[in-house]
């Protein structure tokens, strides 16, 4: 119990000053100390609460695919618990559905665009061969 409550601790010190990847470092070490207690399968609410406040912070840096873990977690434990009408669970649904899109942004940012940047390329391409081979 001495570690829950430094791990909570520093949590509250780190959100305090902003720093979100410490925060979740602390809130997973508190995760796994429930995981350890309880076991996975147990739908305890402070595992639902915990899940929740680390999907909320991989949310704030913007670490989707983690996020959306965690909080679909949290959505399987906190339904029961306190029902899936109550603010808290609509406010957790709010927010998974927010990650979801703000993973679904970043994956299409990180395609390759087959646009204009590459014709531009392709253009540049062709007028390097085209230099080369009036050279010969």
């Amino acid at each position: 119990l001495d570690r829950l409550q430094l791990s909570n601790d520093m949590l509250t010190a780190a959100l305090a000053v902003g720093d979100y990847k410490n925060a979740i470092e602390h809130v997973r070490r508190t995760v796994a100390v429930y995981d350890h207690v309880y076991g996975t399968d147990y739908a305890h609410p402070m595992v639902g609460l915990q899940a929740y406040t680390m999907g909320n912070l991989y949310f704030e840096v913007q670490r989707y695919k983690e996020a959306i873990t965690c909080l679909e977690r949290s959505f399987q434990i906190l339904r029961f618990t306190h029902g899936q009408d109550s603010d808290l669970v609509q406010g957790l649904i709010s927010l998974l559905s927010q990650a979801r899109q703000g993973y679904s942004m970043l994956k299409a940012m990180q395609r390759p665009m087959f646009g204009r940047a590459n014709l531009t390329k392709k253009k540049q391409k062709s007028k390097k061969k085209g230099k080369k081979s009036r050279h010969h």
